[in-house]
């Protein structure tokens, strides 16, 4: 799942470089809307790849929190400790 999410976002990531340069390449009027359209673009991308990166850390948190319940779980279960059966 991280190679698909890391391949979208360098795809997204090169999109948005093709059209910055579309956009610094245009002449007359339509290079200051160019601009400005793709400026907005860069930055809500930034804000998405922000917040997708805040939601992995937190359900990496999560489950590691889980992770370490269940090994406090483990140790302390009662058919964890060792007796010899004759």
């Amino acid at each position: 799942m991280m190679a698909d999410t890391n391949k979208l976002t360098n795809s997204i990531r090169n999109s948005v470089k093709e059209l910055e340069s579309r956009a610094k390449a245009a002449r007359g009027g339509d290079q200051k809307t160019m601009v400005t359209q793709t400026e907005a673009l860069k930055k809500k991308f930034r804000d998405s790849i922000s917040r997708f990166q805040q939601i992995e850390k937190t359900y990496r948190d999560r489950t590691k929190q889980r992770m370490e319940r269940q090994m406090r779980i483990g140790k302390s279960a009662p058919w964890n400790v060792c007796s010899d059966v004759s």
